[in-house]
């Protein structure tokens, strides 16, 4: 079951069933039999919904013929208790005689049986709407109204629904009540029922209604000459028509019941086998190389799957785009990876790189300040070993080397290492000064590098913290502010303290270090929440060790556009040489 294959077009009227097999003899005799019970089945289907039509035309025939009886015996009651009574103008007639009136009596009378029917048939149908809106509609409660079997739509509409009804009878013997064509059949059933019907009654209704309205104007007309006609005929007229009306209800019906015995008995299916199945001589496909490319391609997309389920359990940061989108932050440069050789050298063309990298950074710097006053930064990171002390040292080398007159101050008084990569005395130094232990002359290192100062940590205390957030600590700033253009604090990462937060409040400003492959994001994302509350503008962030290459290739600088220096001699002679060569 699971591989035969049934294909029908949406107005077709042929089914084309399909079976894929290794053995050719049995596939041909599984389509064969399938097809067989096929037909089988829809020939006693088609047998069953014939017999509940038959058996629902039964009961309504049934129904018919006690009304017509009912009729008779009300007609044959009312005569015999009326033989005695006068009829118009005294003269005793013959009950049913009604036509020897004259002719204004014959009128009133017709117009007043007509009143009455419409009458009767309204209310009735009225009543049969108002039990329909407490439950369901019945068949045999419009049957019995003479009205409603005159409206082609009604009488359409209900014999619809005991034909659904009997098709429904035969399907729930076949299929459970969740088939989708039992549902099917449900809800043409619901719709005939709750829809159709009620509004072909209540179209009915409203007919009658302007009838009866019609018919009483003119009764009014002709009251005067009708004053004498006695109520008996008119009675005894409205009684026949109601027998003449379930005579022929019944007829009806009983013509019916006949025709759906007849084609019970002669059902035959709607459906036949049109071509049998034969053996196949060759086989129709080779699956062989499909699934070799099934399989490759289902392993390059386990490979992707899992490349992309690795990357997002990754809490390190790859990508510069989790770093400008996802935290907000402008990257202000980007610090290639240094690879240097087996002796310990760094080529020329990688420094030029860092150097270009830097040089990046300071523009970006520099930009951002303007003309407000001196740069005041504050460096840090989320967490160690990313890199902060490093773009610290070289940013501050290269506002020196930009003429800027710079001073880098070492903030980090838990481990810092200012002092050993600018070979400078730690102690006196910064928290020498906030103590009062040291003068600000006496803090103040200079370096090799031109227009560059250091202030070292100094002594190690407990009560660093403190501080850094003392009153001194914002006379210094307030000191080293008219003395430089460039005041860049190297600070403990964010996850050690509240140094780096003190001292970003001290400067107003920081920059964070984010190391490539390093970095936990979420604590960086933390960390930098913290900072909101503050009164610290973060300008941007660094990337530190990136590999010139993928996501970060246009991060990276061109290899051999670097500048030589040359010497004044050696270009007079190179001008001098090709002074007469054409241009």
């Amino acid at each position: 079951m699971k591989d035969l294959r049934a294909q029908m077009p949406e107005k077709g009227s042929f089914l084309k069933v399909a079976l894929q097999s290794k053995d050719r003899q049995r596939v041909a005799g599984t389509v064969n039999a399938v097809s067989q019970e096929f037909t089988d089945v829809a020939a006693d289907l088609k047998r069953r919904k014939a017999t509940e039509l038959r058996v629902a035309l039964g009961s309504q025939v049934t129904t018919a013929y006690q009304n017509l009886r009912e009729a008779e015996s009300r007609l044959k009651s009312f005569q015999i208790a009326t033989i005695t009574e006068p009829r118009s103008g005294g003269i005793p007639i013959t009950p049913g005689l009604a036509a020897t009136t004259g002719q204004a009596t014959s009128l009133y009378t017709q117009q007043k049986v007509d009143l009455d029917r419409i009458q009767r048939d309204r209310q009735q149908l009225e009543a049969v709407l108002e039990r329909a809106r407490g439950g369901a509609i019945t068949v045999d409660a419009f049957q019995t109204i003479p009205s409603a079997n005159q409206a082609p739509q009604l009488k359409q509409a209900l014999s619809d629904l005991t034909i659904r009804e009997a098709e429904l009878t035969a399907l729930l013997q076949r299929y459970t009540p969740e088939h989708p064509l039992v549902k099917q059949a449900q809800t043409q059933i619901d719709l005939l029922r709750n829809t159709q019907i009620p509004t072909y009654a209540q179209a009915l209704v409203d007919q009658l209604k302007y009838q009866e309205t019609d018919l009483n104007g003119r009764l009014r007309q002709v009251a005067t000459e009708l004053a004498r006609v006695p109520e008996v005929t008119i009675t005894e007229t409205r009684l026949t028509r109601d027998m003449d009306a379930a005579d022929g209800l019944y007829k009806m019906l009983s013509q019916r019941l006949e025709e759906a015995k007849l084609s019970e008995l002669s059902a035959i299916p709607d459906v036949r086998v049109l071509d049998w199945a034969v053996a196949p001589q060759q086989p129709s496909s080779n699956s062989a190389p499909k699934i070799i490319l099934m399989a490759v391609g289902a392993s390059i997309g386990f490979a992707v799957a899992l490349a992309l389920l690795l990357d997002q359990l990754d809490k390190r940061f790859r990508y510069p785009e989790q770093v400008s989108s996802e935290l907000g932050l402008p990257i202000l440069g980007a610090i290639p990876a240094i690879k240097k050789s087996r002796r310990g050298e760094l080529a020329a063309e990688q420094a030029a790189q860092v150097v270009e990298a830097f040089r990046t950074v300071r523009l970006n710097l520099a930009h951002s300040y303007g003309a407000a006053g001196p740069v005041t930064l504050t460096i840090s990171s989320p967490g160690a070993g990313d890199g902060k002390s490093l773009v610290s040292s070289n940013l501050a080398v290269s506002f020196a080397e930009a003429g800027y007159r710079t001073l880098l101050i070492d903030g980090d008084i838990r481990r810092g290492e200012i002092h050993r990569m600018f070979g400078v005395d730690r102690r006196p130094g910064l928290l020498d000064y906030l103590t009062g232990e040291a003068a600000l002359e006496d803090l103040i290192r200079p370096t090799s590098q031109r227009g560059l100062s250091v202030i070292p940590c100094g002594t190690r205390r407990h009560q660093g913290p403190e501080l850094l957030g003392s009153a001194a600590m914002a006379e210094l700033m307030g000191e080293v502010k008219a003395r430089y253009d460039v005041i860049i604090v190297d600070s403990p990462p964010l996850g050690a303290g509240i140094d780096p937060f003190v001292l970003g409040t001290a400067t107003g400003h920081m920059v964070m270090v984010f190391r490539s492959g390093e970095t936990d994001r979420q604590m960086a994302e933390a960390k930098l929440r913290l900072l909101d509350r503050l009164p610290v503008r973060v300008l941007g962030a660094v990337l530190n060790e990136i590999q010139a290459d993928g996501v970060y290739r246009y991060y990276s600088y061109l290899y051999g556009y670097t500048s030589d220096e040359e010497q004044p001699a050696q270009v007079a002679a190179q001008s001098s040489a090709t002074s007469d060569q054409p241009g």
